[in-house]
């Protein structure tokens, strides 16, 4: 059995260097938009994780939202979705479906899965579901140093790619240089945007910008701006972050009144 990269506790990431032998402290968590686990580095090997499994809930034909159980790292939600010419797994988990068997409609979808992350807090267990679903990654360029150098199948973009008709990657900026969001359309001909925190859905059902949300750091004024600039019209009417929370309506508009209502409290 192929020997894969650990994933650390604290963050659900796997580090990006070879196996063997352990690393260090986790270059995520190291960063100042993460923290260190006060407890200590601690990682963990795939052989190591079979308490854990996935739990499925389907969002509307083709579209399921996963999440683990129990938690690892920050307990972030993925999606795994039809885009047409083939499936897209978005903001991978820190595991895959190795240790339970999914429906056979998702073992369907897995099968020469595209797999994209928002940003690097979201790289998860890449190289796991590319080994193990014969998956390509997609990785923006402005991100890439902090992917796994071992992933084979990789294709890096810039600014924005074109997955099928009904998927679109777009950078935003922000979080990180490369931090993006998914512009989908659904199997009714609706368009839902996984904004995960690049935008961040919050209760009052508008998005958050931060440069670091467990820091409580806030983006500046000019780069929200040119977010701002960066967001395409999309139509979308719903759109999901990478915890779960959704908000419906015109989310152009709320992308746009978001921002404003950030900026107007900057001093």
């Amino acid at each position: 059995m192929e020997k894969l990269s650990p994933i650390c506790r604290n963050c659900g990431v796997e580090n990006r260097g070879a196996p063997d032998p352990e690393p260090g402290s986790c270059e995520i968590c190291n960063d100042d938009r993460q923290y260190l686990d006060p407890n200590g580095q601690k990682w963990i090997y795939r052989e190591a994780l079979t308490d854990f499994t996935i739990q499925v809930t389907e969002l509307e034909p083709d579209a399921y939202a996963l999440k683990t159980e129990p938690v690892i790292g920050i307990g972030h939600t993925s999606y795994l979705l039809n885009i047409g010419d083939g499936w897209l797994l978005w903001d991978p988990l820190p595991i895959t479906f190795r240790n339970q068997t999914p429906t056979p409609r998702i073992q369907q979808g897995l099968h020469n899965v595209s797999i994209a992350a928002s940003h690097p807090h979201m790289f998860g267990a890449q190289s796991h579901w590319a080994v193990e679903y014969n998956g390509t990654v997609l990785v923006n360029e402005l991100d890439l140093k902090w992917s796994n150098e071992a992933i084979s199948r990789k294709v890096v973009w810039r600014k924005e790619v074109d997955l099928s008709p009904r998927a679109k990657l777009v950078e935003l900026g922000g979080h990180f240089p490369g931090s993006s969001i998914l512009v989908w359309k659904n199997s009714s001909g609706g368009t839902w945007l996984f904004s995960s925190d690049t935008a961040q859905v919050r209760p009052n059902g508008h998005f958050a910008f931060m440069w670091s949300y467990p820091n409580l750091l806030p983006l500046g004024r000019t780069e929200v701006d040119r977010m701002v600039d960066r967001f395409p019209p999309t139509n979308a009417s719903k759109a999901f972050d990478n915890f779960g929370r959704s908000v419906t309506g015109d989310i152009d508009n709320i992308f746009r009144l978001s921002a404003q209502n950030h900026n107007s409290h900057l001093v």
